[in-house]
Formats: C-alpha cells, sequence, structure tokens
C-alpha cells in the first residue's frame, strides 16, 4: 500500500494526514503481490482511500468498479471499529476512467449540484467520511470546471452535514506533482 503524507488544516489546527491508497483491484494479483482488505494495518494510516470508483453519466452517480466493490467497502468500514479516528474516502475516476465522465458532469452548474447530491447519498450510505477525486487531468480546457466542481462538492458537503447532523464529508483531490500540468489543470488557492 503506496502512502503519501499530505498536511491538512482542521479547526485551524495543522495535523499530518498520512493517505493511503488500497486499490480494489489489487486482490487480483498473483503470489506475494496479492493484498486484501485483511492486510490493511488499521493504525498505519490516519486515512484511506478506496480507489476506485467510476460515475455513471446517465444518472450522474457514482458506481461500483468491481463486482464485489460493496463487500470491500464494508471490509474497509469495518477497519473503523478497530481505530475509530481511522477516515475512509472513496476515489473516483483514475487513469483507465479516463476524462469524460468528469467532462459530463461538469457541463453544467445542474449537473454539477445533482452529481453532488447523488455522491453525498452514495457516500453517506456506504459509511465514507469523503470523496477524493482523481480526474486525471482536467487540463487547459477544463481547468475553470474543476475548480466549480470542487465548490459544488464542498458546498453540497456543507449544507448536508448541517441539515443531516453528521460531519462533512471530506473532500480531496489526486492531483499531478507537476509543475507544468498543476498551471494548466488547476487553479491553485488557499482556502481558510
Amino acid at each position: 500500500m503506496a502512502a503519501e503524507i499530505l498536511k491538512s488544516v482542521h479547526h485551524n489546527e495543522s495535523h499530518h494526514v498520512i493517505a493511503c491508497y488500497f486499490t480494489n483491484w489489487a486482490q487480483y494479483r498473483p503470489g506475494l503481490g496479492l493484498y486484501s482488505v485483511a492486510n490493511i494495518d488499521p493504525y498505519l494510516c490516519t486515512d484511506i482511500v478506496y480507489a476506485f470508483a467510476y460515475i455513471d453519466t446517465a444518472s450522474l452517480t457514482l458506481t461500483t468498479v468491481e463486482w464485489n466493490d460493496a463487500d470491500l467497502y464494508a471490509q474497509v468500514m469495518a477497519l473503523k471499529s478497530v481505530n475509530p479516528e481511522l477516515k475512509v474516502h472513496l476515489a473516483v475516476g483514475g487513469y483507465s476512467m479516463g476524462t469524460w465522465p468528469f467532462e459530463s458532469i461538469t457541463a453544467s452548474m445542474s449537473n454539477m449540484e445533482t452529481f453532488a447530491g447523488n455522491a453525498a447519498s452514495f457516500l453517506r450510505t456506504h459509511g465514507f467520511d469523503g470523496l477524493d477525486l482523481d480526474w486525471e487531468f482536467p487540463g487547459a480546457s477544463f481547468r475553470s470546471q474543476f475548480s466549480q466542481l470542487c465548490e459544488a462538492l464542498f458546498q453540497h458537503f456543507s449544507v448536508e452535514a448541517q441539515a443531516s447532523g453528521k460531519p462533512r464529508l471530506l473532500l480531496t483531490a489526486a492531483v499531478s506533482g507537476y509543475k507544468t500540468e498543476i498551471e494548466a489543470s488547476y487553479e491553485p488557492q488557499i482556502i481558510q
């Protein structure tokens, strides 16, 4: 399991987040490469990012990828009973999904708002703490749409949290580490 150290601001206190990706295709690796939820140390990372879900562009909803994703979701969520501080995010996208589904949901503000509501419902149904956007990569043509999608998700997650009384769903993104790709694809800014 690859680990990445991220810096996050939470209630105006800086703390380190160690996010580890669990890929749903690790179950198919041969021999010693085979990796299952049973192999996850729930104390190794502060956050687990379950990769991947896809987007159904017809219904603007998240959808599973593997035949047993729902069962794997439940197994990962069970790790939270071992470590109650553990946060679990669902990554949507990735290289194999491509860019078209993101382009489709960002075609209009209405699509983004519908997707945000559907995503929140899917995440709550399966017990996730947040959503990780893995749009590889928006590029200059969809730079502002990526920002608008993040804003729509964040706003909906905030409203949903107030209405439900539950903690706000977290929103993260897997982005390129290359300066030229960052400048072309994103509108980086500091949010306080």
